[in-house]
């Protein structure tokens, strides 16, 4: 399956932040530092790894139409 999402790459110092604080927590797995990043939106789930052929869910538009 891929996850199909828009996210920006966070700075190496803000990185090694979050991996020291994720060593303090108790949670169930943690993350690896190369994969650390912000998510901006999930777009969708695909079972084939040809994302592009994957459908899209519609989503209505919220920008201006230009005339």
């Amino acid at each position: 399956m891929i996850r199909a999402f828009a996210a920006i790459d966070l700075p190496g110092a803000v990185r090694a932040a979050l991996v020291r604080v994720q060593a303090t927590l108790p949670v169930g797995r943690v993350t690896p530092e190369e994969t650390l990043h912000l998510t901006l939106v999930f777009l969708a789930t695909c079972p084939n790894p040809f994302w592009r052929t994957c459908i899209l869910p519609s989503r209505p538009s919220t920008r201006p139409r230009s005339t």
